[in-house]
């Protein structure tokens, strides 16, 4: 018997609090904690049980939108060039929706702050996110 899916929201959708973003562009929203989601929806997430293993593992990143278009994003590592299409996609498709994005690789273990205003065009964003991998920002 196949585990059940969680709801999903339109692709590459932005919601308030917090959500799941797949690398195919699937927004599953996250009605409290993602640890809590991770646990309802436990038979479909697998081995997964805590948010680290969802993004590391199955390369998911973790949104958090928080007021005034304050985002929050956690995801594998910044030499991930899919996962950071992924976001970049995300971010281009809501560019009217956030102002300041964190952005937090858990491999890497930094931070980068991300103004709406100062966002690139795509190669120069992958290139700029390599770039911070190899500590040459």
């Amino acid at each position: 018997m196949k585990a059940e899916e969680p709801p999903k929201a339109p692709p590459y959708s932005f919601h308030p609090g917090a959500s799941w973003l797949t690398l195919d562009g699937t927004v599953f929203i996250v009605p409290g904690f993602h640890e809590e989601w991770i646990r309802t929806y436990q038979e479909f997430m697998g081995p997964q049980t805590t948010v680290a293993d969802v993004i590391l593992n199955k390369r998911w990143l973790s949104l958090v939108v928080y007021s005034q278009g304050y985002l929050e994003v956690y995801f594998n590592r910044c030499e991930d060039r899919e996962v950071v299409e992924v976001l970049w996609t995300f971010l281009n498709y809501n560019q009217e929706r956030w102002l300041k994005a964190l952005l937090m690789p858990l491999i890497e273990e930094k931070f980068i702050k991300l103004a709406r205003q100062s966002f690139i065009p795509r190669e120069q964003f992958v290139e700029f996110l390599l770039s911070e991998s190899r500590g040459e920002q």
